[in-house]
């Protein structure tokens, strides 16, 4: 179950274009991962549950962000736009 969230959410985040659902498959993936290595290691340690909430925190902050930006923008929510940001 846990490789299956996994590949299904890396699919969405490589095949989907706007930033809400690349925004949600990374949030899959990483419900993916924190299954899969409850399944291997079923007594994490503490600070490794606290190491994936803080990564979480990251992200949620960073998409956010980025969707804020986009949504300023009054053409769509591609992420077409960018590929003018590479140096």
């Amino acid at each position: 179950m846990a490789v299956a969230i996994i590949l299904v959410s890396c699919v969405l985040m490589i095949v989907r274009r706007d930033v809400a659902s690349q925004a949600i498959g990374f949030f899959a993936l990483e419900n993916g991962v924190s299954l899969a290595s409850m399944v291997v290691a079923a007594g994490l340690p503490l600070l490794l549950e606290v190491a994936f909430l803080f990564d979480l925190l990251v992200a949620v902050v960073v998409f956010a962000v980025l969707i804020r930006v986009h949504h300023e923008q009054p053409e769509s929510l591609s992420t077409a736009t960018l590929t003018e940001l590479r140096g």
